[in-house]
């Protein structure tokens, strides 16, 4: 396992518990009209943002379990996200959020849109028009160039954001199945992997 400081369970519940998690304060996009919210903490406050903005159009990115959470251990994360660095405590963490959103999509009926990262990749424009049309904006064919954009990014991803869309990643997990066999196990015994996939056809 890699060492971020102290990544015992007991640290990690109180870090994170210390965290903002004020939805109605999310990251905002450069021209100011885009919240976004790029820690799954904000959302715990989701129904406080919705309230605040009843024509808000919330748009949630999921993916398969395991590459989200492969892809979310082998990164690092600068002493952020403690609860990254174990692969039981990120089992627990990818299992809560699924219930949370689980939740939400029960209390905000028809007020978020599931996309899944496996369609975007297999059918971009398809995607980003579901995207628009939800939003209810028209079609700019420079969506599908955003990688062209020359603003700043400053998250894990700002590298695959100067690229178009690939396919490489989906599966990835599978080439440290052997190595991830555990978190395999506990994503299972929670029904996620089941859902994600029930969910996706």
């Amino acid at each position: 396992m890699r060492s971020a400081g102290d990544t015992s369970r007991g640290s990690a519940i109180a870090r994170n518990a210390a965290a903002p998690i004020a939805a109605t304060a999310p990251y905002v996009s450069a021209d100011q009209s885009a919240p976004r919210v790029k820690s799954a903490l904000q959302l715990v406050g989701l129904d406080k943002f919705a309230s605040a903005l009843p024509r808000a159009r919330i748009i949630h990115l999921v993916r398969d379990p395991m590459d989200t959470c492969y892809a979310v251990f082998k990164t690092l994360f600068n002493q952020a996200y403690s609860y990254s660095y174990d692969l039981d405590e990120l089992a627990d963490y990818y299992i809560a959020h699924r219930r949370l959103m689980d939740h939400w999509h029960r209390v905000l009926p028809g007020a978020i849109l599931d996309v899944a990262y496996e369609d975007i990749v297999a059918d971009q424009e398809r995607e980003a028009r579901r995207i628009l049309a939800w939003c209810d904006l028209g079609w700019e064919p420079a969506v599908l160039e955003f990688y062209r954009s020359t603003r700043d990014s400053t998250t894990a991803s700002a590298a695959q954001v100067r690229g178009p869309v690939y396919a490489s990643s989906v599966g990835k997990w599978r080439n440290y199945s052997n190595e991830l066999a555990g978190l395999h196990a506990r994503l299972a015994a929670a029904g996620v992997l089941t859902a994600h996939r029930a969910a996706s056809t």
